[in-house]
Order: C-alpha cells, then sequence, then structure tokens
C-alpha cells in the first residue's frame, strides 16, 4: 500500500504536505529480531483469531512457527518502509 498511497491521496483531490519513510523496529528491521520484538509479533498473532479460524489449528500454528522462525533468522532482510504522509483536502 505504501508504493500507492501517495498517488491515492492525490487522486481523491487532496494536497500532499509533507512526507517521508520512518523507521520502525518491528516492521522495517533487517537481520534478526530482539525478544522484544519476537514477543511482539508472537502476541499479534495471536489475537488473530479470524485468520487462526480461516487457517484451522494446525495450519495457523505451522504459519506462526515458520514466521516467527523467519524473524529470528541472521537472513531477515526487509524492504517494507513506513510511509507517513501529511495531507489536506
Amino acid at each position: 500500500m505504501g508504493s500507492k498511497i501517495r498517488q491515492l491521496l492525490i487522486n481523491k483531490g487532496l494536497t500532499i504536505l509533507f512526507e517521508e519513510n520512518k523507521y520502525d523496529k518491528e516492521l522495517t528491521f533487517t537481520g534478526p529480531a530482539d525478544n522484544e520484538i519476537l514477543t511482539a509479533w508472537d502476541n499479534r498473532l495471536k489475537r488473530m483469531v479470524a485468520f487462526q479460524d480461516f487457517c484451522g489449528k494446525e495450519i495457523f500454528a505451522e504459519i506462526r512457527k515458520e514466521f516467527l522462525e523467519c524473524l529470528k533468522n541472521k537472513k531477515h532482510t526487509c524492504m517494507t518502509e513506513v510511509k507517513f504522509i501529511l495531507a489536506k483536502k
């Protein structure tokens, strides 16, 4: 969505006043996550009840395990950007 949001705002008639990419230690890090980040993601996953129901308990458990293992991996690479855009109508 980040790559599209600026143009969507412009298309809706908003004027961009300020824009920057922000660093977020939970979303934009590269390398292994520290324990605080892993705990935050694990807690977030536990709250995704609708996703758990959709996948089923066993498949969700596999997804959760694999996702957290990816975050722990020293080869983990993230190209995500958190966009901060201030716009007015």
